[in-house]
Parts: C-alpha cells; structure tokens; sequence
C-alpha cells in the first residue's frame, strides 16, 4: 500500500476544511470565476520559502500583451534560459500564483526562469494559450540577451496542463530547444486511462480533469492533435531531451509514464522519475513538506547539470527510470 507523505495530507486536508467553510459549489455548477477565487484562497496554505539575491523583470510581450516575469540569480552571464509554464488547468494560475516556486527554480539552477502569464480558458480556449507560450519562445530567441540569457540555449518546463503547454512547444521547437522538464505533465485527452479509472481522492482527481478539458477545448475534434495531447505524436526522436516527473495517486500519471515510455525508445528521454508519496501540485508544497521539498531539490540537482553543460542528455540504460 502507498503511503502519502503526512506533511502533505495535512495541508491538503487544512486546505479541505477552508473550501468547506466557504461552501465551495459542486463542478457541475462552478464556474471559472468561482475556481479562481478559491484557487487563490487555497494558495494561502502555502508556504513561500524566501529567496534572495535574485533580480526580477516584469514585461509584456505581442499583439495580446501577454504578461513575462523574468528571474535572474547573481551569476556570470550568459546565463542558460529555461522557460516556466504555470499549472492550473489552462483555467486559473498566473504568473503571480508561480512566483514563488520560479524563484526558487532560479536559484537553485543557477540560471534564468522566464515565466509567462499565458492566455486562460475558457475566456481564451486552445490553442491560444499555446500561442502565447510558442511567441514567448520566439521573443526569447531574439531578447534573452538583453537580460543576460543565453539565447542558443533555451529549455521549457512547466507543471500539469502548463507541462501540457511546453510538451506541445517541444513539438513545434524541436531540437532548437535544449531540453524539457515536464512535472506531473497532462498529455492525452483520455479520461480512460488506469490511472483515471482509480479514482484518487486526492488534490487533482478524475472530475477536475473533465472539468478542465471542458474548459480548454472548445472543440473536441481538435483532442487528437498532437499539440492538444503530445502523447499522440506520430515521432519523438526530433524533440529536446526530456525530464518526465510523475506521482502515484494522480489521473496523469498512466499518460505520464506512457510519453516516459515513448520517449525512452526514441532516444529523447533523460530521466522519468516517479515519486510515490507526493501528490499532484507538490512542487507548490516545498514550504510545507520536507519530502516535497527534497524530491524537487533532487530533480534540481540533476536539471542544473544538463542545463549547465556538464551533465549529458543521454539517459542511462540504468537509471533512465527512478521510484522514489
């Protein structure tokens, strides 16, 4: 049996008890105002872990003044780029809700994290947001200099659907990005996957996930394309070498494992690494679990040597798939 950490119980549970006080409605009638509100009242529970020394831009970028926060540590420059896709179902989330874990990102890999305040559904359903993301890469390509980035090498991240959002620019960007890291990645619009089929209780579940879809797509024939669910490209040998985080109790893991799985036989994947005790979101609950906080520290570790040059991209035969 799978035990979740208890530091993180806890918070979700707090959590729970907060959303109980406030009645917050049943999905069939919550509407996407409504989720914001009580995505922000949720997002009190979490603990920021402070980070100092960094310098911090704000900018807007193209026609839709897509909003841009740009982190940079106190390094010599040019400083690798690595691009940050906020989670929250393509529905909530801003580039304010990810300040915090962004500027731990930057210094812990010593590098510099643009974050992109995206378009958001239902308002602005698929493939806006996607736009936003891929003419964020195309201003970094030309000013990610200016604010001592290296712009020859540009990685993306992002978690949940903003995972989503840098797997389908990896399809776009190829090889003419340095790699991806994609933490609890939401890849295929399949709501019948074992991991969806189990139910879980916890954080994200099956419904959200509806819920979600629901909003994004606007047109359900557009669910196969490969930049709505990159689990069906038709190849992978061509996209930048890939991280793929997963968590046991949580509906995206069974596709998660499938794209670590295509990956690894196209010669593309660094690592998969799978974490049994962590919920959905875990990289937001640094502050509040060490488990949390030591399983993101670990990712770190292994990022900052690709990033930096001195670790390959090639996975290990050995160690290309870690449970943690």
């Amino acid at each position: 049996m799978t035990h979740i950490d208890a530091a993180t119980l806890t918070l979700i549970s707090r959590i729970g008890e907060r959303m109980k006080e406030l009645e917050h409605p049943d999905l069939s009638v919550l509407s996407p105002e409504q989720s914001r509100y009580y995505y922000e009242e949720a997002r009190a529970y979490f603990t920021p872990i402070k980070v100092d020394e960094l310098t911090v831009y704000h900018t807007e970028i193209g026609e839709h003044n897509i909003p841009v926060k740009i982190y940079t540590p106190q390094h010599s420059n040019p400083l690798p780029i690595v691009m940050y896709c906020h989670g929250g179902g393509w529905v909530f989330g801003s580039i304010e809700s990810s300040d915090s874990f962004c500027r731990y990102m930057c210094q812990s890999l010593g590098c510099m994290i643009v974050s992109v305040g995206y378009r958001l559904s239902p308002e602005h359903p698929y493939p806006a947001a996607l736009i936003d993301v891929l003419d964020t890469l195309k201003w970094l390509k030309e000013n990610g200099e200016q604010f001592g980035g290296d712009s020859s090498n540009i990685s993306i991240s992002g978690e949940s659907s903003g995972a989503n959002l840098a797997a389908a620019a990896s399809l776009v960007w190829k090889r003419e990005l340095s790699s991806q890291l994609l933490i609890t990645p939401v890849l295929d619009y399949n709501l019948s996957t074992a991991s969806y089929l189990e139910n879980h209780t916890y954080n994200l579940t099956s419904e959200k996930m509806d819920w979600f879809w629901n909003h994004y797509l606007k047109d359900k024939d557009s669910a196969s394309d490969p930049l709505v669910s990159p689990l069906r490209a038709e190849k992978l040998d061509d996209v930048a070498p890939a991280f793929i985080v997963t968590v046991e109790k949580d509906p995206l893991r069974s596709e998660g494992e499938a794209f670590a799985s295509r990956l690894h036989h196209a010669g593309t994947l660094i690592k998969h690494v799978h974490y049994k005790s962590l919920l959905h979101s875990f990289i937001n609950m640094i502050g509040n679990s060490q488990a949390a906080k030591k399983a993101v520290d670990d990712l770190f570790d292994a990022y900052r040597e690709v990033l930096h040059g001195k670790g390959s991209t090639k996975e290990s035969n050995s160690t290309f798939y870690e449970y943690v």
